[in-house]
Parts: structure tokens; sequence; C-alpha cells
């Protein structure tokens, strides 16, 4: 059974986010454990927890009383949490309070810094972040399997957190517990996967990969040294160009342009409408047209489609919401062209 470490450091993920760091105080031969839990939470500040539980078999259970926070106001649960240590030796599990607020953690062994008389006060040390936008993409269950592995390269952590859609809600995972289900799940159109770990001077490197989030696709890479933080960043940009839709992509970019050059024209035909009645109607038209290119492109063309089968995707899995934004595109310039001679035609007589 790995040795259960004094201090730990990590991060709390959940309906709750923020830092923690936990010091165990005393161990009856590795199984009975009791300590001092500190979560500093993102919003609501710093909360201290007096905890005790069993460490047995890699797996620790305690059970935390809050006794002291930051915030007076704020009403605090009592704390349940199970981990096990992975084999990074790192522990990885999930919390709850009697609050029902819940979510996942990790945290690191950490060992006090050890002081020398030449030691010196450090100087800050500089973030360095690398964003790239990424466009339209189609994936599998295999790309994501592959994309895990892509991610985990150069780093000594090998849990992933995952934020995925599962039964019409948001469910938080590591991507071990993701993967095991992801087979079951309903084609996603969207997919958080994040990835932190201690680097040099205090500092943490981190990878935040966000997939259909607002409507959009980016990776974002920091870390201490700015090599690594642009290397990784690109390789994994790399990565995603096999699985890059230009049309989709294009039409998501300039699908409003689109949308206001077809109000403009509209506002030009409209004066050469000779009745009142008939220029509402092809107004109507036009505004029931752009709203109805626009749904389909959003259900058949998302920003992002992760199919969620065990089969790698073929030619037409991929291009085929393409071939529908093609379609769609020419049949909306047919109609524009007959409701425009439509309407001229018969305001001939």
């Amino acid at each position: 059974m790995p040795n259960l470490e004094t201090y730990w450091i990590g991060n709390v993920y959940g309906t709750n986010t923020g830092n923690l760091f936990l010091e165990i105080t005393s161990s009856n031969e590795g199984e009975e454990v009791s300590g001092t839990l500190r979560i500093n939470d993102n919003v609501f500040g710093l909360t201290v927890y007096n905890i005790t539980g069993t460490y047995e078999n890699s797996v620790l259970k305690i059970t935390g009383r809050p006794i002291s926070q930051s915030n007076t106001q704020l009403i605090t649960g009592e704390l349940e949490a199970e981990a096990t240590i992975s084999e990074d030796g790192s522990l990885k599990g999930n919390w709850k309070t009697s609050l029902e607020t819940a979510g996942l953690f990790v945290a690191h062994p950490g060992n006090p810094a050890s002081k020398t008389q030449n030691s010196k006060i450090s100087t800050p040390q500089p973030i360095y972040i690398k964003n790239i936008s990424l466009g339209a993409l189609r994936l599998s269950s295999s790309d994501i399997r592959q994309l895990f592995k892509e991610i985990k390269k150069d780093l000594n952590t090998n849990v992933l957190i995952i934020t995925y859609s599962f039964h019409g809600n948001e469910k938080m995972n590591f991507d071990e517990g993701f993967l095991d289900e992801i087979d079951s799940l309903k084609n996603l159109n969207n997919l958080k996967i994040y990835i932190s770990e201690p680097a040099e001077n205090n500092l943490n490197k981190m990878i935040s990969i966000d997939l259909g989030i607002f409507n959009s696709n980016k990776i974002s890479v920091q870390g201490p040294q700015e090599a690594w933080v642009i290397g990784k960043a690109e390789k994994l940009a790399l990565f995603f160009k096999s699985f890059h839709s230009s049309l989709i992509t294009n039409y998501k970019k300039f699908g409003l342009s689109i949308n206001s050059l077809l109000f403009i024209c509209m506002l030009i035909l409209t004066p050469s409408i000779d009745t009142l009645i008939n220029r509402a109607i092809f107004v109507f038209m036009v505004f029931a047209l752009l709203l109805i290119l626009q749904q389909i492109h959003k259900h058949f063309a998302p920003i992002v489609t992760i199919i969620t089968s065990t089969n790698k995707l073929n030619w037409f899995h991929r291009f085929w919401p393409a071939m529908i934004s093609w379609v769609t595109t020419i049949i909306g310039a047919l109609i524009v062209f007959y409701i425009t001679h439509h309407f001229h035609f018969f305001g001939s007589y």
C-alpha cells in the first residue's frame, strides 16, 4: 500500500472551484487518519475543515467539519470525500457536502521548501499563455481517446478533468470514467478538457481545450516555459487539423455577414414592390428563410460534433454536414431569387 504523505496540494472542481491544502497530522498504522483541510473557494474564500477518516487499500475516506471561514455570512455544510492514489502518486476522487454541493478533486504530494543559508527571496516568474482558435470539428470516440493520449504527453500527471452533457445536464468526470461510458452516450456537441500539474517556481502547467463552449473551439496552454507552451499548443492544433471542416468554419465565421447582406438586399428591393401587403409578405418570407437556414445549420452543422461510436468516421460521416451547408445555401439563394422574381413579375401589372 503506498504511503500517505503528510502534505497535499491540489484543486477542487464541480459546483465549487478553488485550491486545496490537506495536512495529515496523525495516522494509526496508515489506516486511521486525521488532520486539517483548507479550501480556498474562487468565489466564497477560505474554509478550514477538521477532518477524520480511514486510509486502507490505497483508498482515503474522510469526513470534515468546518471550524472557521473567511466569509462569516456563508453557510458551510459538513464534507465527505473519497479518493484513491493513482500510479503517479496523486490523489483523485470525489466530494460532497450536506448542502448537496459536490464535485471532483485532484491533489499532489507536497513538501515544505527547505531553507539554506544562501537562499534568497524568489522574484515573481512570468506565466506564458498561448490560445489557438479552432474551426468546426467532427470527431469520433477513437479520436477522443487519441486526443487524451496526445494531451498527456510531456506531462507527469495522467488525470484529465472532463465536462460533458449527460442526460440533459452537465457532468464532470475523470478521463477514465468518461471513456468507460462514451460509447453509451448520444453524440456530443460540447466537451471541456482540463489538466494541470505543478511546475518549477511553484507555478503550474495547464492545458484547457473547449469544444463547442460558447459556440467556439479553443485550445489554451499556459506555463512557466515559453517554448513548452507554444510547442504544446501548436502540436495540439496540428492534431485537430485533420478533423477540421473548412466550409462549416467559414459559415460560422461569415454567416452573420451573409445574413446582413441579404437583409440589405431586402431593404433595397422592397421599395420596388408596388403594394404594402406585397412588401409585408416579401419581408416576412425573407426573414423566415433566414431563420430556417440558421436553424438548419445549427442542427446539422454545429461547431463540433463527437460521434460516440466505436467505429472510426468514414468520408461520408466527416463531410455530410458540409454538403448540407452547400445544399441549403444554394436552395436559399434560389428561393430568394424566386421570391424577388415573383413579386417583380406581379408588380409589373
